[in-house]
This record gives structure tokens, sequence and C-alpha cells, in this order.
């Protein structure tokens, strides 16, 4: 008896279907195989540490060919007779950039800090063997070399400095060894600035009389006053004189006659004016200013007898 329609061809489609799903699943580990690199070959290298040992290479750190990651250390040993060894992995598409003078070098990943790693050079000679090939670790040069650029830098930049500050010690020295000198001008000044001191303390010269004498520095007072006084008259003298001599033009255009009297203001200036003159006289006598006055020879005064009126005056 056949089988029903809807069951006939029930083992075909689940037999498609499981082939496709093994197809998915095969193509799935294939991507995944190339993205992981499991299909590309990879080669072995044997490492020889320095005496100092690994450098901080540890198991597991990365291996580099021009700045990129190749491989990393598998392993990390210590021979019988102390020497330290490893085993790098390095992927095929990159093993032909390592040669015979190649240099595998021990770096950090910040210069002088983080994780460290084996960096290996670009050669040019004959490829490496693809089996039992070996390599020796060595320093970074190119941090000690960037270290001894920092220090020429800090010994360029601090050097002037210290040499500056040096220059200004040496300085300060000898401005502090002038200023304790005795014959120095300081101590010098000092010194005559005491004895000035010890001098108007003592009453000694004529500022220190005053000082020390209250009824001469009365004199000296009122003997100011009155020269102040003097002066003052005198200004006031000077100031009507100088009124006088503007209204003279006007007054000799509108009474002619008034001219006559001239003789006689010029006869009162004179008469104030040596008034005046004695009283300056006089203060230059005082024993207090008479040695600051050069003495002349008195000026001979003309009598008021000799003075003659001007012409067409009154007699």
């Amino acid at each position: 008896m056949a089988k029903p329609f809807k069951f006939r061809y029930v083992n075909e489609i689940t037999g498609t279907f499981v082939l496709l799903v093994v197809f998915a699943l095969v193509v799935g580990v294939i991507v995944a195989g190339h993205a992981q690199r499991w299909f590309e070959p990879v080669y072995r290298v044997n490492l020889v540490f320095p005496q100092e040992g690994s450098l901080g290479l540890q198991i597991g750190s990365e291996v580099q060919i021009l700045g990129a990651t190749v491989g990393s250390v598998e392993e990390i040993a210590v021979e019988d007779n102390g020497t330290m060894t490893g085993v790098i992995t390095i992927r095929g598409s990159f093993f032909r950039f390592a040669r015979e003078d190649s240099t595998a070098i021990a770096k950090k990943k910040f210069g002088i800090a983080g994780d460290a790693y084996v960096d290996i050079t670009k050669g040019t000679n004959a490829p490496l063997p693809k089996s039992d090939a070996t390599m020796t670790v060595t320093k970074d040069t190119e941090l000690m070399e960037t270290i001894q650029q920092v220090v020429d830098q800090l010994r360029e930049a601090v050097l002037p400095t210290i040499e500056q500050a040096r220059k200004a010690v040496e300085e300060y020295t000898k401005v502090a060894v002038s200023l304790h000198d005795p014959q120095g001008n300081l101590q010098q000044l000092l010194a005559h600035i005491n004895q000035l001191a010890e001098g108007l303390q003592k009453g000694e010269g004529t500022v220190g009389q005053i000082l020390r004498d209250p009824e001469m520095a009365r004199q000296i007072q009122d003997m100011t006053k009155k020269l102040n006084q003097s002066l003052d008259d005198v200004q006031k003298i000077l100031k009507d004189v100088q009124d006088t001599t503007k209204q003279l033009p006007a007054m000799a255009e509108t009474v002619g006659g008034e001219v006559s009297d001239l003789p006689g203001i010029v006869l009162q200036t004179q008469e104030t004016m040596r008034e005046t003159t004695r009283l300056i006289d006089a203060i230059q006598k005082h024993w207090l200013i008479k040695k600051y006055v050069d003495q002349t020879d008195p000026t001979t005064r003309i009598p008021p007898s000799h003075v003659e009126p001007l012409s067409g005056g009154a007699p």
C-alpha cells in the first residue's frame, strides 16, 4: 500500500536540512579559523637571554615585527649552566622578515614603563631556518639613548642656571664683605654719621648750640619774624612804586605840573630803601649771621642835599 503524500518526502527533507546545518558549521569553522589564524603556519624560534635574565619578558609577552603583533613568548626556561632560554612563535606571513641579521630586542611598551615585549628588526640577509632557528635577546639601546638625551637636555637647562646662581652668590658675598669692611664706603659713612650725631648731642657747632640752647633758638625765631616783616614792607613799597610808575603816562598827559612832585616821591622811596638797608645791615652784624656774610667796603651814600630837582619842576 502506498504511503500518504504528506509523509512521502520527510526523509529527504530531513537529510537536506541536516546537510545544510553541517555545511553551515563547516563554513563557520573555516571563517573562524581564518579569523583566528588557525590555518596559518606558525614557526617557532629559540631565544637566548643575556646574563641579566629575561629582561622583563614573561610567557605570553607579545612578539612584534614592523610594529605588528606576530606572535608571543611560549616558553621561558633555565638551562643547567644557568643560561635562560625561551621559545617564541612567529606567524608564517611575517616569518620572512626574520633573517640572520635580525635582532630580538626586549622593549617596554611606554619606553621606560609598561609590559615588556620582543621587537624583531627586519633583516636583509638570508632567511632564518624554519626549524631550530635561534636568536639572542639584547637590551633596548633606544631606551638608553632616550635617557641620555633627557640627561643631556637637563644638563643644558640646569647648568646655566647653576652657573648664574653661583655668580649671584659670589656677587652677594663680595657685597657682604664690602659692607662689613671697616674701610668700606658704608662703614665710613656710618662712622661720619655717628660722629655728627655725637657732635650735635654735645652741642658742638652752630647747629648743636641751637639744638641745645632754647634762648638762641628763640632769638633766631624772632629775628626771622622781623626779617619776614621787613621783606613784606619792601614788597609793599615796590608794589606802590610799580603802581605809581603805571600811572605816570596818564599823569604826564593830564597834569604836567604834577611832575614836579616826583622828586619828593623819589626822596621818600630812597629814605625807605635806606631804612631797609640799615635794617639789613643790622641783621648782617648779628653774631649768628655775621660769619656767613662776606664783609665788603661800605658804599658811600649821596646826601639828600645833593639831590637836584628834575628840570622843569618846582625849586
